[in-house]
């Protein structure tokens, strides 16, 4: 299996992330992680994850179904978005193919090698302040995420660290159950207050110490809080009374 990367998994539970994970860098130990999977998986994500666990104990001669991996490929077909999914999907295809053409034949499998290319990239995908570019302290800044490849749940709480023109901002927490794509989250921050303004604004998100960052340069400018400018005196009205 292509790595994730490995999710950091830092709330310490058992997700879709994680167990693809497993499978990949420790094929020898499928049935354990089998173990882990939902019995009755009610989300692609999961089915396809069930169905590559059997998978992987069937061909190495162990006590898992071929048909189980088989409808779970089925009904996995145009129903993941995730880059994780996506990836199992076509490893599970492969292995069922393999399968096909050697019915009677097992196989050793290999662990993901950690230097191969990752099947997700992890990356801010938009940073959106409207049409002008500009944003004033307090003003919503919507900025998404894609290619997140742990759950991203783990996201708020402390163990990501958002900055936005050089000034930490708290994250939103994610809703529940998460909307959208796995792999993929848009929220909104108040543009925070601090510094010289004008200047330009860089997003940049740490997650887990280093386990995930992203960046992106210069995204908008923050402006000054203060009112709008004075007019001048051509265009004020006069306030001077009639003799």
């Amino acid at each position: 299996m292509p790595p994730g990367p490995r999710s950091p998994n830092t709330n310490g539970t058992i997700d879709p992330e994680t167990a693809y994970d497993l499978l990949g860098t420790s094929p020898q130990s499928c049935a354990d992680t089998a173990g882990k999977i939902p019995a009755n998986p009610s989300s692609p994500e999961w089915r396809v994850l069930r169905g590559l666990a059997e998978a992987c104990q069937a061909v190495q001669g162990g006590k898992g179904s071929w048909d189980t991996a088989a409808a779970d490929y089925a009904a996995a077909q145009g129903r993941l978005g995730d880059c994780k999914g996506r990836a199992a999907l076509a490893v599970l295809g492969d292995v069922l193919r393999f399968h096909r053409q050697h019915p009677s034949a097992t196989a050793r499998l290999t662990p993901s090698s950690a230097n191969g290319s990752a099947v997700c990239s992890f990356r801010i995908a938009s940073v959106d302040v409207g049409e002008d570019g500009r944003a004033a302290p307090g003003e919503r800044i919507r900025i998404k995420l894609d290619g997140i490849f742990f759950d991203k749940a783990e996201l708020p709480g402390g163990a990501s660290v958002l900055t936005v023109a050089g000034i930490g901002v708290d994250l939103p927490d994610v809703p529940s159950p998460p909307a959208g794509r796995p792999d993929q989250w848009t929220f909104e921050v108040p543009a925070p207050e601090g510094g010289d303004y004008p200047r330009e604004a860089t997003v940049h998100l740490d997650h887990n110490g280093g386990s995930a960052t992203a960046t992106v340069e210069n995204a908008f400018t923050l402006v000054s809080p203060g009112p709008s400018p004075v007019e001048s005196p051509e265009d004020s009205p006069s306030t001077t009374g009639s003799p």
